[in-house]
């Protein structure tokens, strides 16, 4: 069977003319893009008018340096300013959004990541007060259906210990809540905010780890999805100090589920910050904590951690202790416990951001976030591998050096297997 895979050049044309990626200077210069209206009963989905002003970025200003480009489209079917939302990519390349602290009247939003454009949005039955930030959401292998734990209440800020599944197999989007037994005889994790939230594959369960409520946390439960039933696991190993609002993924060791946590908010009265890096064995349920991570210390990037390749997770922004939010863009490598600073320049620090990542085309997604003055609706975009294919890369790694080059612009790879 013949592959033909195409190394895209530095320009990133494919990119370029579908979305044309922007820089917005100034605010008022958005006043001389054309506007249009329309009737309350016309919600079928069109396309999103890109709205254009200031200048266009490079995406690579040299080999090794990366440059992002900014976004800015109509805000009809978009969440808007919106930060401490979150969302997750399902396999046919829509991205769904939840919650955040914006006004979605907790609607499920949708990006589509075929054509970069914002869909019509799923109406709930929840109402607008149910609607939450801080809260922990996920979805299931490649099936349409999303859960949703804890988090603050938009309107009342309190925060929570229920479960909630979409199920959006159905027109009808169907919503199932999950709250505590009153019984008391059956095991359910305390209300909390700021917690990590995934879903387990290999046991097609929800893994939880911590957060915060009327204390910190470091416990860890799993909740089995066949039985409904939550389950606290019994850790061992490092002592593990509890924390909020820290980054956390599922990766793969010698082909062993492992949790990795990284960073957080330890304190429960005053606000200390930790950059101390936690893996859980999964099989042995036994922590171990590594001292070799990034500085300074940060919080509030929870949203903005993902997993770039089986031994890889990125991790951008957040904030210091002061609530100053940081540019940062780091990779994390399992396999050889090391991080790497990614030099992306002119990059807008953000806190609270989401992150969705174009797998096609090695493109990493931040929306969203509060800039220190306010909550914003930028959508930037980072071109990971704008010389080379990102599933090359990843599957031949020995090929970059072959390829990162100034002199090669288009560059035709063919395998026969």
């Amino acid at each position: 069977m013949k592959k033909e895979l195409l190394a895209r050049d530095g320009t990133v044309n494919w990119f370029r003319q579908r979305c044309l990626c922007l820089r917005k200077v100034e605010e008022e210069e958005v006043n001389t893009t054309t506007t249009t209206t329309t009737t309350e009963d016309e919600d079928e989905y069109k396309e999103p008018v890109m709205q254009t002003s200031g200048y266009e970025l490079a995406d690579r200003s040299e080999v090794g340096r990366l440059l992002p480009a900014y976004n800015y489209f109509d805000g009809r079917f978009s969440i808007g300013d919106s930060d401490s939302h979150t969302c997750v990519v399902h396999h046919d390349g829509i991205v769904y959004f939840w919650g955040g602290r914006n006004e979605t009247n907790g609607k499920i939003h949708r990006f589509d990541l075929r054509t970069y454009t914002w869909m019509k949005p799923i109406s709930s039955n929840l109402d607008k007060k149910d609607s939450r930030y801080y809260h922990g959401f996920t979805k299931q292998e490649n099936d349409p259906i999303f859960w949703m734990f804890g988090g603050l209440d938009n309107q009342e800020s309190k925060y929570y210990n229920d479960l909630i599944r979409v199920d959006g197999r159905t027109c009808q989007w169907n919503w199932e809540q999950f709250t505590e037994p009153t019984d008391g005889n059956s095991e359910w994790p305390s209300r909390r905010r700021g917690h990590v939230f995934l879903y387990r594959e290999s046991n097609h369960s929800l893994l939880l780890f911590g957060g915060c409520g009327d204390e910190s946390y470091s416990d860890v439960w799993e909740f089995n999805i066949s039985l409904r039933k939550w389950t606290k696991l019994a850790t061992t190993g490092d002592e593990i100090v509890p924390r909020g609002y820290s980054s956390g993924i599922l990766m793969k060791k010698d082909n062993t589920d492992v949790l990795v946590i990284y960073g957080g908010d330890i304190g429960v009265d005053n606000q200390t910050l930790t950059n101390q890096l936690c893996i859980l064995n999964l099989s042995t349920l036994v922590w171990k904590t590594y001292d070799n991570s990034i500085t300074p210390p940060l919080f509030g990037h929870a949203g903005t951690t993902c997993k770039i390749s089986n031994d890889e997770m990125f991790i951008f922004g957040g904030c210091n202790d002061d609530y100053i939010p940081y540019s940062d863009s780091y990779i994390y490598n399992l396999k050889y416990n090391t991080w790497t600073l990614l030099e992306v320049e002119n990059i807008l620090p953000l806190n609270c951001s989401s992150i969705f990542i174009d797998e096609e085309r090695g493109i990493i997604n931040l929306y969203g976030g509060y800039d220190e003055q306010r909550r914003t609706d930028t959508h930037i975009v980072i071109q990971v591998n704008p010389l080379y294919d990102f599933k090359i890369y990843r599957t031949f790694p020995k090929l970059y050096s072959t390829l990162n080059r100034q002199i090669y612009t288009d560059i035709l790879i063919k395998s026969i297997e």
